[in-house]
């Protein structure tokens, strides 16, 4: 291989604080870390009309659509809160060359309504890209800075994306580093910020329901989980904001300085308690079509500067835009409070999940089903590498020792209603699934193969375990 010049080393001057949340602003201490990587050789492989690029360190890839699809090293470095990050750089070396056979494949649109139709996913390439000989991406690296959640810690996140490989379309050559030098400076705050420790969680309801979740809420405090309730005509009376959505943030924001609460349970569907909606644009073909509801809006209380992010940067009551993958309304997407919500319509449906979780978490420990593990996937985007779906079913259950997996997969011919409802009623301590989701169910494919296996909405009515599960779906 030929060596050339190594990539063209950018420093990027950052300054960042956290003074919304009463960061101290005496002395801090400058600081400094450096990591060295090692990258393997690229592997080649053919895809048809394409070819792929495999990098065996790879943790994603470039996914914009149209432009080529190549391996990215992101590496996460997590700070004490109210700490200043002042300078990233990246420095390759070792900078090889190599001639491809065929054009890298593109990135594929984003499917973001997947039903039992069959979609197209024909490549279309964004022209001016395969048509230059700059190179993609035009930077080594890029990286961002959020706040969020570390367990039950509030940290500042560093996240370093490393693009060891890159592209020069016309050529038909990538450039690829075997090494790279990461160096982070930055300033930690001389004293620790520490929020008043009152309670571990609130529950945010309609006043209608707190005799219903009263059980809940001793059920918890008995474990040593500080529960409070808080209606929604108390936030409503008491915060400021553009609607009740906003509203209850600032709640939620206030409970974490105040009591520093890690977990809000919101109850209620969304006519009874209001959920956001976003609009993650990945390109100008879904513009004028795609919204995503999200309750991540009342877990990311905190920018990286330490100020209340409203999902709003542009004040045009959009929430959450992304347009062509630019990050518009400055959401950094890392929660500051763990969220969940019981979307119950009425006070019977309240008074079952209550007595579930009740039951599940008392009662469950021990039992003979218990340590059962039901993992339910297949090929989730045929024709990519490897059985998507399975492939993290195995992760999870590496993760999970102690639990029996039970393996319902479309490459076994054991993913489908019948199957699913079977081994549920026998009994489980969890169920995962990982693949798509749509309006009234779930499912995904065989392998390699574009037809589709759905679990419905009415494939329900086959449930009768009672109390015997727990469902995570991915």
């Amino acid at each position: 291989m030929k060596k050339i010049l190594p990539f063209l080393v950018v420093g990027i001057l950052v300054l960042s604080g956290l003074g919304a949340v009463a960061f101290p602003e005496d002395k801090q201490y400058n600081l400094e870390i450096t990591e060295s990587l090692h990258f393997s050789n690229p592997e080649e492989k053919n895809m048809g009309e394409y070819s792929g690029v495999n990098l065996d360190e790879a943790t994603s890839y470039l996914m914009e659509s149209g432009k080529p699809f190549l391996p990215v090293v992101t590496k996460v470095y997590t700070f004490p809160i109210g700490t200043k990050i002042k300078n990233v750089m990246v420095v390759f070396s070792e900078v090889e060359e190599q001639i491809l056979s065929k054009p890298i494949n593109p990135a594929p649109k984003p499917v973001y309504r997947i039903t039992a139709v069959d979609v197209d996913k024909e490549l279309e390439i964004n022209e001016t890209i395969y048509s230059s000989s700059e190179l993609y991406p035009d930077c080594g690296y890029s990286y961002r800075i959020g706040a969020g959640l570390d367990n039950s810690k509030h940290v500042i996140f560093l996240a370093v994306r490393c693009h060891p490989i890159r592209y020069s379309p016309a050529e038909n050559t990538i450039y690829y580093a075997n090494n790279a030098d990461i160096k982070i400076s930055y300033e930690e705050p001389a004293k620790p910020i520490l929020f008043p420790d009152e309670y571990d969680m609130v529950i945010i309801a309609p006043k209608k329901f707190s005799t219903v979740l009263q059980p809940l809420i001793e059920h918890k405090n008995s474990h040593n989980v500080r529960t409070i309730v808080k209606t929604t005509g108390d936030i409503y009376s008491n915060y400021i904001g553009r609607d009740n959505a906003e509203q209850i943030k600032y709640f939620i924001k206030d409970a974490i300085e105040e009591w520093n609460i890690t977990y809000v349970l919101l109850v209620g569907n969304i006519k009874k308690l209001p959920i956001r909606t976003t609009h993650p644009f990945p390109d100008y073909y879904y513009y004028f079509e795609l919204d995503i509801l999200s309750d991540l809006y009342y877990a990311d209380i905190y920018d990286e500067y330490g100020d209340f992010c409203d999902w709003d940067a542009n004040h045009n009551n959009i929430f959450g835009e992304c347009y062509y993958f630019v990050d518009i309304d400055g959401v950094d997407l890392y929660p500051d409070v763990n969220v969940g919500r019981l979307a119950c319509n009425n006070l019977l449906e309240l008074s079952t999940v209550v007595n579930k979780i009740i039951n599940y978490e008392e009662r469950t420990n021990g039992q003979s089903w218990f340590n059962r593990l039901i993992l339910c996937g297949g090929d989730t985007h045929p024709g990519w590498n490897g059985y998507e779906g399975e492939i993290t079913n195995d992760v999870v259950a590496q993760n999970m020792p102690g639990f029996t997996p039970i393996r319902l997969w479309t490459s076994e011919n054991t993913f489908n209603p019948k199957t699913i409802n079977h081994e549920i009623n026998t009994g489980a301590g969890f169920v995962e699934y990982s693949g798509h989701g749509f309006e009234i169910g779930l499912g995904t494919h065989p392998p390699n193969d574009e037809s589709w296996i759905n679990y419905n909405f009415y494939h329900l009515f086959g449930l009768i375990n009672r109390y015997e599960s727990r469902v995570e779906s991915r």
